[in-house]
């Protein structure tokens, strides 16, 4: 749930059509545990949200929004 509330609050979310947000919600989540899994189990595990972390957040989401459709 995280990387959403943080594609939402860097603007991530501003281009998405109010009635699509929850379907951006659900694709996001999905490509990031098929494409991103150990990633996502590590930032579960230690919680720590480093300049690491934020800009791999930030690289998988727009490669997302470039990729995938939702």
């Amino acid at each position: 749930m995280g990387i959403v509330l943080f594609a939402a609050n860097e603007g991530f979310l501003q281009d998405v059509a109010v009635d699509k947000v929850l379907d951006f919600e659900a694709a996001l989540l999905s490509y990031m545990h098929a494409e991103h899994g150990d990633f996502m189990a590590q930032v579960d595990r230690e919680g720590a949200y480093t300049d690491e972390v934020v800009a791999t957040m930030r690289s998988a989401i727009e490669t997302f929004k470039k990729t995938q459709t939702y």
